[in-house]
């Protein structure tokens, strides 16, 4: 069943800060109706799963994916991966500075003469 939702964008000048504007985007408003078991089902078509529900008693279904994720895990053990960035462009840093130095005074010159 659709609902009726805030949705506050660039023509709302609080930008939702006490806003009471409850018309539709459509009417200059700043509602939107927004129809969440539609955009479930797209969504779940989309990526061609199902995805589980959280029931009343708010127990979180396991699935394929626990206990398998461990976040920063394999930044840990690769180290910072810009540690050698800089010596892979140090020549073109270089390279930029001269052409920047005669780009300058070339203008210079130009100006001068």
């Amino acid at each position: 069943t659709p609902e009726k939702v805030w949705y506050h964008g660039e023509w709302c000048p609080s930008r939702g800060q006490r806003c009471s504007n409850t018309n539709l985007t459509t009417n200059k408003g700043c509602c939107i109706w927004y129809n969440e078991p539609q955009y479930l089902a797209e969504i779940e078509d989309h990526l061609n799963i199902t995805i589980p529900q959280v029931g009343s008693e708010l127990d979180i279904p396991m699935n394929e994916f626990d206990g398998k994720v461990v976040y920063g895990q394999k930044k840990a053990k690769n180290g910072p991966s810009y540690k050698n960035h800089y010596d892979q462009l140090l020549s073109t840093i270089n390279e930029l500075t001269q052409l920047e130095t005669k780009a300058q005074y070339l203008y210079l010159h130009m100006l001068n003469n």
